[in-house]
């Protein structure tokens, strides 16, 4: 507990709130301990006077070169047998592999941030060849540390303590977690707890996870679910920081209208059939709840989708849809029109070398230098997840995307490309972009679609390499180089090790981030240096997110090693 002098009533009470905490969970630790412990104690199992043949393994002697000894115990007396042992030498049966580091495959990079203050062990000190003398300037390894990680171990509990303490402040004394975090009495902020809280197992102390509490129970659920369309999963491990509450949308599609974008019934029980007698299914109120969050962040979303989503009849789905959403209420719904563009806008969002994308903003009022908005100091477009999506007054700062409806997508006409951008499956192609899965039109969204050629790695004249196994046109996606990504300072601390090991594979993203490819990546990182490559590299703004793809200089053939122009600042740095 931090020690405050702070006389406000406020903190006396967020202090004795966190003191009961600690009590009540020690009180359980006691008793969950104890029952932990019994269980993991030997249970005598029942004597079957029937069943000769039980028998138990002691204590064996000393393995020898020729096999050992096993004691037997059967119905009261020793059985003592010899287990004889086969020696087999293996010797050169495996060829000898290539030095490189073992990395988990994952499909997306994941956020890192900084590598902790602290040191877990000495890198390389069974290895006399790493000396730690600074060069061009750095400083020695062990000084970007503060301490050994053995030194300032945290006790994980004290986020469930937090939770708890947190939860019943909000629900008997009605504060809210900005009021509490100005008492700072919680060794954490409560943001960080919410995080933590939505990606951490909880103890059975605690039976429901800690949230704010003006979401329900459906949107806590959702609060989980990162709606970023690069992602679209729980748990994300990409927004893990910032995970904001998708804004309520306003209908734009009656009922009678839901059919027009489906080609035909999704099963026979789909509400293209009609409405012909039938008894319905039981629906709990998490069920409905479950069904209106939907509709609140989707309305126009088909009844077909609904019910691989709600696990409920399609036909059921859309009566309900028209209870909640009744065709007269779409039709007193204002509409917004399009923002009118100002010629003086501000966007710098196209040069990854002087731009990162910022969380998505969350104001009163208009996206301007009064408000606040991230997006505005960013000088860069709002985001489809950005909270002043909600407001009555379009943004002027959203994109339009493009309508290449009849190119690819990657010639200079499609503004999208030009400006080294994704299409928007929501935005571009006036919304058409989301069914183009055949690649027929818009050929702009290989990254968010893993697009990528079939790739395998073996032997190449300089250790590992990666070659292509399908044949790609000039201009095609390959494939995504991914990894952790990581801040500056660890950037530091890292090319110590990779001077050392005499392979890098940090990849610069933008002016903020470097994705490395060392303990997280995929085959990307396989591919080797030339100064004749056959592929390229480039950094897209896809959804909001910067991402490395890699794409085809020309046509390669099925069989030939991918090869890309690492560039000078590369073996600078190295």
């Amino acid at each position: 507990m931090n020690d405050s002098t702070n006389d406000n009533p406020t903190t006396f009470v967020v202090q004795a709130a966190f003191r009961d905490a600690w009590d009540a969970f020690y009180a359980w630790e006691q008793e969950y301990c104890r029952e932990s412990i019994q269980n993991l104690a030997l249970q005598e199992l029942e004597e079957d006077e029937d069943d000769e043949d039980e028998w138990e393994i002691g204590d064996s002697e000393t393995l020898t070169a020729d096999g050992f000894c096993i004691q037997q115990y059967q119905n009261g007396r020793t059985v003592t047998s010899w287990l004889p042992v086969e020696v087999i030498e293996v010797t050169a049966l495996f060829p000898e592999c290539s030095a490189y580091e073992s990395s988990p495959l994952v499909s997306r990079s994941v956020f890192h941030g900084d590598d902790p203050d602290s040191m877990s062990f000495i890198p390389f000190a069974d290895d006399p060849r790493f000396i730690e003398i600074p060069q061009d300037g750095d400083q020695l390894h062990h000084t970007y540390y503060k301490e050994f990680e053995w030194q300032t171990l945290d006790d994980p509990d004290t986020e469930i303590v937090i939770s708890a303490a947190a939860q019943n402040l909000m629900d008997l004394n009605n504060m809210t977690l900005e009021e509490i975090d100005k008492t700072d009495v919680f060794p954490l902020h409560m943001q960080e707890i919410v995080n933590l809280g939505r990606r951490r197992d909880l103890l059975p102390w605690l039976t429901t996870s800690f949230s704010r509490p003006e979401f329900g129970y459906g949107a806590r659920e959702i609060s989980t679910f990162c709606n970023n369309l690069n992602c679209l999963v729980s748990h994300c491990m990409v927004h893990w920081e910032y995970s904001p509450i998708p804004v309520k949308q306003i209908p734009k599609k009656k009922n009678i209208r839901l059919s027009d974008d489906i080609s035909g019934p999704c099963s026979a029980n789909c509400f293209l059939h009609g409405n012909p007698p039938y008894i319905e299914t039981h629906w709990t109120p998490e069920d409905i709840e479950a069904l209106h969050v939907m509709l609140d962040h989707a309305p126009d979303i088909t009844p077909c989708e609904l019910t691989t989503i709600c696990r409920k009849p399609c036909r059921e789905i859309f009566k309900r849809r028209c209870a909640y959403i009744p065709d007269d209420l779409v039709d007193t719904l204002p509409r917004q029109r399009p923002p009118m563009r100002s010629r003086n806008l501000k966007i710098r969002d196209t040069d990854h070398h002087a731009f990162t994308p910022n969380i998505p903003c969350e104001h009163d009022g208009p996206c301007d230098a009064h408000s606040g908005c991230l997006c505005f100091q960013n000088s860069t477009h709002c985001m489809r997840n950005c909270q002043c999506a909600g407001h009555r007054k379009p943004c002027i700062r959203r994109r339009t995307g493009c309508d290449c409806s009849t190119r690819e997508c990657r010639k200079k006409p499609c503004s999208c490309f030009m400006e080294n951008k994704e299409c928007d499956p929501e935005l571009c192609h006036k919304g058409r972009a989301r069914y183009l899965d055949d690649c027929t039109i818009c050929k702009n969204m290989a990254i968010q679609c893993g697009r990528q050629k079939a790739v395998e790695v073996k032997d190449s004249q300089w250790g590992l390499g990666l070659y292509l196994l399908e044949p790609a046109e000039k201009d095609d996606y390959i494939i995504e180089y991914v990894g952790e990504l990581i801040f500056e300072p660890s950037v530091d601390t890292r090319c110590d090790l990779a001077r050392h090991r005499k392979r890098n594979y940090m990849f610069e993203l933008n002016k903020t981030l470097t994705v490395d490819s060392t303990y997280l990546s995929n085959e990307s990182r396989y591919i080797n240096h030339s100064k004749r490559p056959n592929c390229r590299s480039m950094t897209k703004l896809v959804n909001g997110e910067h991402r490395i793809g890699i794409y085809a200089n020309r046509r390669v053939q099925p069989g030939e090693e991918l090869l890309f122009d690492y560039g000078d600042n590369f073996f600078q740095s190295d």
